[in-house]
């Protein structure tokens, strides 16, 4: 059986959407959510992504109850030989340390991120988006993990963000128009939005300690985005600061 590429990106987003909205409505547990979704991630044709949602009642909504007439499409390879490749997510490590990373591809996998007795500060400010949807896995454990996420080129998309803290803080910094979603289970921990002063006497202590550039406040007015958060904090913090 021929197995169907075309399209992918785009019913992947509709899939996820569909998992979304049945793990808000409380139809689907967090570990089937949390697999189901995984796989999503990783479908590398339609016929897969479709087995994602079998048994959904709406899936007819993103596959169609017969499929399109196969036909012979040319070969990709060539025109996606610069892009990740989709089964293989991106791991970030900060262990027994400091380390700073500016991100400036997003993947269709989530973006793994990893923490442990050091701080993990990800800079977000110059990624540009390849799909509507941006996942990011977040696991810190005795550190403190920082995403800067104000960036206008985020306008219109969703960032889900999967996290894990035991007995750390993941922080992370989004623009005034952004619409934070919070499903995390915090245990003896907790969650926090601030919003912060931005004037330029507090922007200019805060570039002299970090030594990282500022995007100008007027760049990032009427940016809206939406951020979902979710997974479990066992002795930990989750903050988001609007700036």
């Amino acid at each position: 059986m021929n197995k169907t590429s075309f399209g992918l990106p785009k019913k992947r987003e509709e899939v996820i959407g569909l998992l979304q909205k049945a793990y808000t409505d409380n139809d689907l547990e967090e570990t089937e959510y949390e697999d189901r979704l995984q796989k999503a991630y990783e479908a590398s044709c339609l016929e897969d992504l479709e087995k994602v949602i079998h048994d959904f009642p709406n899936r007819h909504t993103v596959f169609a109850t017969q499929s399109a007439p196969h036909f012979s499409a040319p070969k990709t390879a060539a025109r996606n030989a610069n892009l990740p490749d989709t089964k293989t997510p991106q791991h970030m490590t900060a262990i027994l340390g400091e380390q700073k990373l500016n991100v400036r591809k997003s993947y269709f996998t989530p973006l793994n991120v990893l923490t442990v007795l050091g701080e993990h500060r990800l800079n977000c400010q110059d990624m540009v988006p390849k799909a509507n949807l941006i996942p990011f896995s977040v696991k810190t454990v005795l550190g403190d993990t920082r995403i800067d996420l104000r960036n206008p080129q985020f306008h219109g998309k969703t960032i889900h963000i999967a996290i894990t803290n035991l007995l750390g803080e993941t922080k992370i910094l989004v623009p005034k128009g952004a619409v934070i979603q919070n499903m995390t289970n915090t245990i003896l921990g907790d969650y926090s939005e601030k919003h912060k002063n931005n004037s330029n006497l507090i922007k200019k202590i805060y570039k002299s300690i970090t030594n990282e550039p500022e995007i100008p406040q007027e760049e990032l007015q009427g940016v809206e985005f939406t951020v979902v958060l979710r997974g479990t904090c066992l002795l930990g913090n989750v903050s988001v600061a609007y700036y």
